[in-house]
């Protein structure tokens, strides 16, 4: 989780400059039936996304998910 938190900072801080007014399109991941079933996993890739999307006045037009076991 740690690593992934670290990837998706530093994806933020390479697009902030010209993400501001971006439609996204969003893939969530999880890697075990358990992550899936408790929802954490996507809860919280999810709430990271909203925010980023709000920082930078995007939209969220779809979102997508996959859980893999």
């Amino acid at each position: 989780v740690s690593v992934r938190k670290k990837q998706l900072v530093c994806l933020q801080d390479a697009c902030s400059q010209d993400a501001v007014n971006t439609n996204f399109v969003c893939y969530y991941r999880v890697s075990t039936n358990q992550q899936g079933q408790s929802g954490l996993g996507l809860d919280a890739q999810r709430q990271a996304v909203r925010n980023y999307a709000e920082k930078v006045q995007g939209t969220v037009l779809e979102e997508l998910t996959e859980v893999e076991s």
